[in-house]
Protein backbone atom coordinates (compact mmCIF):
# COMPACT_ATOMS: atom_id res chain seq x y z
CA UNK A 1 0.00 0.00 0.00
CA UNK A 2 1.13 3.55 -0.76
CA UNK A 3 -0.01 6.44 1.45
CA UNK A 4 0.32 10.17 1.11
CA UNK A 5 0.30 11.78 4.56
CA UNK A 6 -0.84 15.34 5.17
CA UNK A 7 0.22 16.14 8.72
CA UNK A 8 0.29 19.05 11.13
CA UNK A 9 3.86 19.98 12.05
CA UNK A 10 3.07 19.22 15.71
CA UNK A 11 3.39 15.51 14.76
CA UNK A 12 6.77 15.95 13.07
CA UNK A 13 8.80 13.54 15.20
CA UNK A 14 6.03 10.99 15.72
CA UNK A 15 5.01 10.81 12.06
CA UNK A 16 8.62 10.79 10.86
CA UNK A 17 9.48 7.88 13.15
CA UNK A 18 6.31 5.86 12.57
CA UNK A 19 6.40 6.37 8.80
CA UNK A 20 9.90 4.89 8.84
CA UNK A 21 8.48 1.83 10.62
CA UNK A 22 5.41 1.47 8.41
CA UNK A 23 4.97 -1.41 6.01
CA UNK A 24 3.53 1.13 3.55
CA UNK A 25 5.36 3.36 1.11
CA UNK A 26 4.77 6.90 2.36
CA UNK A 27 5.15 10.48 1.18
CA UNK A 28 4.45 13.43 3.48
CA UNK A 29 3.19 17.00 3.22
CA UNK A 30 3.76 19.10 6.36
CA UNK A 31 1.31 21.82 7.38
CA UNK A 32 2.05 24.68 9.82
CA UNK A 33 1.06 24.10 13.43
CA UNK A 34 -1.64 26.37 14.86
CA UNK A 35 -3.97 26.54 11.87
CA UNK A 36 -6.78 25.08 14.01
CA UNK A 37 -7.07 28.59 15.47
CA UNK A 38 -8.47 29.68 12.09
CA UNK A 39 -10.58 26.67 10.98
CA UNK A 40 -11.68 28.22 7.67
CA UNK A 41 -8.05 28.83 6.67
CA UNK A 42 -7.12 25.31 7.80
CA UNK A 43 -9.89 23.84 5.64
CA UNK A 44 -8.80 25.86 2.61
CA UNK A 45 -5.14 24.93 3.09
CA UNK A 46 -5.90 21.21 3.44
CA UNK A 47 -8.25 21.21 0.46
CA UNK A 48 -5.57 22.96 -1.60
CA UNK A 49 -3.07 20.20 -0.83
CA UNK A 50 -5.65 17.54 -1.72
CA UNK A 51 -6.43 19.39 -4.95
CA UNK A 52 -2.73 19.43 -5.89
CA UNK A 53 -2.65 15.63 -5.63
CA UNK A 54 -5.89 15.26 -7.61
CA UNK A 55 -4.55 17.49 -10.37
CA UNK A 56 -1.19 15.72 -10.46
CA UNK A 57 -3.02 12.39 -10.82
CA UNK A 58 -5.18 13.75 -13.63
CA UNK A 59 -2.17 15.13 -15.49
CA UNK A 60 -0.18 11.91 -15.05
CA UNK A 61 2.60 13.67 -13.13
CA UNK A 62 1.97 11.99 -9.77
CA UNK A 63 4.97 9.67 -9.50
CA UNK A 64 3.63 7.61 -6.57
CA UNK A 65 -0.13 7.11 -6.75
CA UNK A 66 -1.43 6.64 -3.18
CA UNK A 67 -4.07 4.16 -2.17
CA UNK A 68 -5.29 6.72 0.39
CA UNK A 69 -4.58 10.21 1.67
CA UNK A 70 -3.93 10.11 5.42
CA UNK A 71 -4.87 13.24 7.37
CA UNK A 72 -3.03 13.58 10.69
CA UNK A 73 -5.72 15.80 12.17
CA UNK A 74 -8.74 15.47 14.37
CA UNK A 75 -11.95 17.40 13.87
CA UNK A 76 -9.85 20.47 14.83
CA UNK A 77 -12.56 23.09 15.37
CA UNK A 78 -14.35 21.73 12.25
CA UNK A 79 -11.33 22.60 10.11
CA UNK A 80 -11.66 19.26 8.27
CA UNK A 81 -15.35 19.73 7.44
CA UNK A 82 -16.02 19.67 3.71
CA UNK A 83 -12.73 18.08 2.68
CA UNK A 84 -12.96 15.90 -0.42
CA UNK A 85 -10.77 14.22 -3.02
CA UNK A 86 -11.92 13.34 -6.51
CA UNK A 87 -9.64 10.30 -6.76
CA UNK A 88 -8.42 9.15 -3.34
CA UNK A 89 -9.99 7.91 -0.10
CA UNK A 90 -9.34 10.20 2.88
CA UNK A 91 -8.38 8.54 6.19
CA UNK A 92 -9.02 10.66 9.30
CA UNK A 93 -8.87 9.77 13.04
CA UNK A 94 -12.15 10.05 14.92
CA UNK A 95 -10.86 12.53 17.53
CA UNK A 96 -11.64 16.07 18.57
CA UNK A 97 -8.08 17.20 17.94
CA UNK A 98 -4.43 16.15 18.14
CA UNK A 99 -4.59 15.42 21.87
CA UNK A 100 -6.75 12.34 21.32
CA UNK A 101 -4.20 11.13 18.77
CA UNK A 102 -1.27 11.72 21.13
CA UNK A 103 -3.11 9.83 23.89
CA UNK A 104 -3.94 6.90 21.59
CA UNK A 105 -7.71 7.26 21.40
CA UNK A 106 -10.62 9.67 21.71
CA UNK A 107 -12.00 7.51 24.52
CA UNK A 108 -8.88 7.95 26.64
CA UNK A 109 -8.90 11.68 25.95
CA UNK A 110 -12.49 11.96 27.17
CA UNK A 111 -11.70 9.96 30.33
CA UNK A 112 -8.73 12.16 31.19
CA UNK A 113 -10.58 15.33 30.23
CA UNK A 114 -13.33 14.38 32.69
CA UNK A 115 -10.78 13.76 35.45
CA UNK A 116 -8.79 16.90 34.72
CA UNK A 117 -11.11 19.58 33.30
CA UNK A 118 -9.66 22.99 32.58
CA UNK A 119 -6.30 21.57 31.45
CA UNK A 120 -3.98 23.08 28.89
CA UNK A 121 -2.66 20.01 27.06
CA UNK A 122 0.92 20.15 25.81
CA UNK A 123 3.35 17.86 23.98
CA UNK A 124 6.94 18.09 22.80
CA UNK A 125 5.68 19.16 19.40
CA UNK A 126 3.87 22.17 20.84
CA UNK A 127 7.12 23.43 22.33
CA UNK A 128 9.17 22.67 19.22
CA UNK A 129 6.77 24.58 16.98
CA UNK A 130 6.76 27.55 19.38
CA UNK A 131 3.02 27.15 19.90
CA UNK A 132 2.75 27.76 23.67
CA UNK A 133 1.58 31.36 24.01
CA UNK A 134 1.46 31.13 27.82
CA UNK A 135 5.28 30.95 27.75
CA UNK A 136 5.57 34.40 26.21
CA UNK A 137 6.97 37.05 28.57
CA UNK A 138 4.11 39.41 29.55
CA UNK A 139 6.56 42.30 29.96
CA UNK A 140 7.81 41.81 26.40
CA UNK A 141 4.26 41.59 25.08
CA UNK A 142 3.32 44.81 26.90
CA UNK A 143 6.39 46.60 25.57
CA UNK A 144 5.41 45.63 22.04
CA UNK A 145 1.86 46.89 22.56
CA UNK A 146 3.18 50.15 24.04
CA UNK A 147 5.43 50.65 21.02
CA UNK A 148 2.67 49.97 18.52
CA UNK A 149 -0.39 51.42 20.27
CA UNK A 150 0.92 53.73 23.01
CA UNK A 151 1.36 53.45 26.76
CA UNK A 152 -2.25 54.41 27.47
CA UNK A 153 -3.48 51.29 25.61
CA UNK A 154 -0.76 48.81 26.55
CA UNK A 155 -2.19 47.59 29.88
CA UNK A 156 -5.66 47.02 28.43
CA UNK A 157 -4.30 45.13 25.43
CA UNK A 158 -2.08 42.99 27.64
CA UNK A 159 -5.07 42.13 29.84
CA UNK A 160 -7.05 41.05 26.79
CA UNK A 161 -4.08 39.08 25.44
CA UNK A 162 -3.66 37.16 28.68
CA UNK A 163 -7.36 36.65 29.48
CA UNK A 164 -7.48 33.13 28.01
CA UNK A 165 -4.99 31.92 30.64
CA UNK A 166 -7.62 32.27 33.37
CA UNK A 167 -9.81 29.67 31.66
CA UNK A 168 -7.30 26.99 32.73
CA UNK A 169 -6.27 25.70 36.12
CA UNK A 170 -4.02 22.78 35.14
CA UNK A 171 -1.32 21.86 32.65
CA UNK A 172 -1.34 18.29 31.32
CA UNK A 173 1.86 17.24 29.58
CA UNK A 174 1.99 14.18 27.28
CA UNK A 175 5.27 12.35 26.77
CA UNK A 176 6.06 10.67 23.44
CA UNK A 177 7.31 7.10 22.96
CA UNK A 178 8.75 8.14 19.59
CA UNK A 179 10.86 10.92 21.08
CA UNK A 180 14.21 10.55 22.78
CA UNK A 181 13.66 11.58 26.37
CA UNK A 182 14.10 15.32 26.72
CA UNK A 183 13.39 16.48 30.26
CA UNK A 184 13.64 20.13 29.26
CA UNK A 185 10.19 20.17 27.62
CA UNK A 186 8.54 18.52 30.61
CA UNK A 187 10.26 20.99 32.93
CA UNK A 188 9.09 23.88 30.77
CA UNK A 189 5.54 22.57 31.09
CA UNK A 190 5.95 22.24 34.86
CA UNK A 191 7.37 25.78 35.10
CA UNK A 192 4.43 27.07 33.07
CA UNK A 193 2.03 25.47 35.54
CA UNK A 194 3.90 26.93 38.50
CA UNK A 195 3.99 30.42 37.00
CA UNK A 196 0.22 30.39 36.48
CA UNK A 197 -0.52 28.60 39.77
CA UNK A 198 -1.95 25.60 37.94
CA UNK A 199 -1.91 21.92 38.87
CA UNK A 200 0.51 19.84 36.81
CA UNK A 201 -0.03 16.34 35.40
CA UNK A 202 2.07 14.07 33.20
CA UNK A 203 0.63 11.39 30.90
CA UNK A 204 2.38 8.70 28.89
CA UNK A 205 1.73 9.18 25.20
CA UNK A 206 0.39 6.31 23.10
CA UNK A 207 1.21 6.16 19.39
CA UNK A 208 -0.93 3.08 18.64
CA UNK A 209 -3.68 5.02 16.83
CA UNK A 210 -1.15 7.01 14.82
CA UNK A 211 0.74 3.83 13.92
CA UNK A 212 -2.40 2.11 12.64
CA UNK A 213 -3.19 5.19 10.58
CA UNK A 214 0.28 5.30 9.01
CA UNK A 215 0.35 1.54 8.53
CA UNK A 216 -2.77 1.59 6.37
CA UNK A 217 -4.96 0.01 9.04
CA UNK A 218 -8.27 1.86 9.22
CA UNK A 219 -10.61 0.28 11.83
CA UNK A 220 -14.02 1.89 11.33
CA UNK A 221 -14.52 2.73 15.01
CA UNK A 222 -11.25 4.69 15.18
CA UNK A 223 -10.64 6.04 11.68
CA UNK A 224 -13.01 7.44 9.09
CA UNK A 225 -12.36 6.35 5.51
CA UNK A 226 -14.09 8.84 3.23
CA UNK A 227 -14.42 7.50 -0.35
CA UNK A 228 -13.43 9.50 -3.43
CA UNK A 229 -16.02 12.08 -4.41
CA UNK A 230 -17.60 12.21 -0.93
CA UNK A 231 -17.07 14.94 1.68
CA UNK A 232 -16.09 14.82 5.35
CA UNK A 233 -18.61 16.26 7.80
CA UNK A 234 -18.89 16.42 11.61
CA UNK A 235 -21.25 13.72 12.85
CA UNK A 236 -22.08 15.42 16.19
CA UNK A 237 -21.86 12.14 18.04
CA UNK A 238 -19.16 9.89 19.51
CA UNK A 239 -17.88 9.06 16.02
CA UNK A 240 -16.94 12.73 15.51
CA UNK A 241 -16.86 12.60 11.70
CA UNK A 242 -18.79 11.00 8.85
CA UNK A 243 -18.87 11.24 5.06
CA UNK A 244 -21.61 12.18 2.68
CA UNK A 245 -21.73 11.57 -1.06
CA UNK A 246 -22.04 14.57 -3.32
CA UNK A 247 -25.50 14.97 -4.82
CA UNK A 248 -25.68 14.33 -8.55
Amino acid sequence: MTLHIIACQVFYREVSFLASQSSCTTTITWMPQGMHNTPELLQKALQLEIEKLDQAYESGTLRQVPNALVLCYGLCSYGVAGLSSRHFPLALPRTDDCIGIFLGSQQRYLREFEKHPGSLWLTNGWFETDAVPAEKDPAAIRAKYAEEYGEENADFLLEQDQAWIFHYHACSYITSPAYRKNASFQERARALAQRNHWDFYTFNGDNSLLFRLLNGEFPEDEILLCPPGAKIFPSFDEKKVCWKAEKA
